[in-house]
């Protein structure tokens, strides 16, 4: 459901998108997180972007945990809305309107990139920016697939698997097993 459009029939090619897994949260996260949900549409209207909310509204395989609806929220985007970028934000994710870079200034200091994640000392889930490439969709396939595998089940939720995909990736990516050393190896089995 497309919360802001400029109004002409061209859709822009960056989208902020929000989440949710049924209709019956929506008037919950409008009352908690109606401040939030401004600025995030300041935003979006400051800079032309699409704001997206993705309703899932159906039960997940093997009760997967509801927080993996962002990577079907993701992939609807890219796949049957045709948009180019998006920046996946959890409803409590604070975007100050004024202060926040376009989002065209990160992929132009990352042009190759595929995925942009917070700088943090973890891997954060309540931003991510995505681009639509090839790579996208693999990195989503096996997000979605350790969600699907139960991969983490000391830790079910969408960020630990979305670290320990990104911890493989790098690791085979650039052939440094130490990226993903031994103690982390073993904490996700």
């Amino acid at each position: 459901m497309s919360l802001y459009s400029q109004g002409d029939a061209v859709r822009p090619s960056t989208a902020l998108l929000l989440v949710l897994g049924d209709w019956s949260q929506l008037g919950r996260m409008l009352r908690l997180y109606s401040l939030n949900l401004f600025t995030i549409w300041s935003y979006a209207h400051l800079h032309g972007y699409g704001l997206e909310l993705y309703i899932h509204g159906q039960p997940l395989p093997n009760n997967m945990p509801v927080f993996f609806i962002k990577v079907l929220g993701v992939h609807h985007l890219f796949n049957t809305l045709g948009y180019q970028h998006v920046l996946y934000l959890d409803f409590d994710t604070f975007t100050s309107p004024h202060s926040a870079p376009p989002l065209s200034l990160l992929y132009g200091e990352f042009p190759a990139a595929s995925l942009l994640l917070p700088a943090e000392h973890n891997i954060c889930a309540a931003a991510m920016m995505w681009r639509n490439t090839p790579e996208a969709a693999v990195l989503l396939q096996a997000w979605w697939d350790l969600g699907a595998s139960s991969c983490c089940p000391n830790f079910p939720h969408d960020q630990t698997a979305l670290k320990h995909m990104v911890l493989v990736y790098l690791a085979n990516v650039t052939g440094k097993p130490w990226l993903y050393g031994p103690y982390m190896q073993r904490r996700f089995r």
